[in-house]
């Protein structure tokens, strides 16, 4: 389905279409592109920011996306 989305600090009117299963899975996916194409980003949801989705014509909700970091450790035998 498409969801439009914005982040309400960045600019409420300007909405970015996106493709999700629901409008939760569209508040993430919009977040993930905006620190892909600006890595400053990743700061700013540490705390958590408001991001508005909406079915095009329809209401926004209002979702809470906060990032999460989960730390990953590889190991390799020292020679």
């Amino acid at each position: 389905m498409k969801y439009q989305c914005c982040w309400t600090d960045n600019d409420p009117e300007s909405w970015t279409e996106i493709d999700a299963y629901d409008r939760e899975l569209a508040a993430i996916k919009y977040v993930e592109q905006l620190c892909e194409r600006d890595s400053e980003c990743y700061s700013s949801f540490r705390g958590g920011e408001l991001v508005l989705v909406k079915v095009v014509g329809g209401k926004s909700q209002a979702f809470e996306v906060t990032l999460e970091m989960i730390p990953s450790f590889t190991a390799r035998p020292r020679l």
